[in-house]
């Protein structure tokens, strides 16, 4: 992944600039706009693939934000810069509800924020509606998992045994 360095008071970051091979869509009059959220834990992974499924399923590359951080909280500069992009009548997508959150309070409160401000929710990997009431179910049913999983996998690293038992 390519990256630029954004200078700022004798201090920088290295920003990743987000590309694809993928083209990008045209969007169509009256379309709503699509903004992206791609994000990996560690700096040896990368959401490449990510990317180019968001890009595929009609953000543009400008419009994708990413973060290598924990799921563990909501704090992650590019998920800020992410939320601050965002409209009423926008529709926020992501690869995976995993990929937004870990924390299921976390995930919960994103879902209520993005409602109460007219922002529906993609998930690629889910086929569902945030503004219907199944919508809703289907994510707060996601988001229990995936704070199972995070939570799961902490505790059986420390106590080294297999996550899923075996049946």
């Amino acid at each position: 992944m390519q990256t630029k360095t954004v200078f700022k008071k004798k201090s920088y970051k290295v920003v990743p600039i987000v590309t694809s091979t993928i083209p990008n869509k045209k969007r169509k009059p009256g379309e709503p706009h699509m903004v992206g959220y791609a994000r990996v834990s560690m700096n040896d992974q990368s959401a490449q693939r990510q990317i180019n499924d968001l890009v595929q399923s009609g953000v543009a590359n400008v419009d994708i934000f990413t973060d290598t951080e924990t799921g563990k909280h909501m704090d992650r500069s590019g998920w800020r810069s992410c939320v601050r992009d965002l409209q009423a009548g926008d529709i926020l997508v992501i690869h995976s509800l995993d990929r937004l959150s870990r924390n299921l309070v976390d995930t919960m409160t994103v879902l209520q924020e993005l409602n109460e401000n007219g922002i529906r929710l993609k998930v690629l990997t889910l086929d569902f509606d945030s503004q219907t009431p199944m919508g809703r179910f289907v994510f707060a049913m996601m988001g229990a998992f995936a704070h199972y999983a995070e939570h799961g996998i902490m505790q059986s690293h420390s106590a080294r045994v297999p996550l899923w038992p075996a049946c």
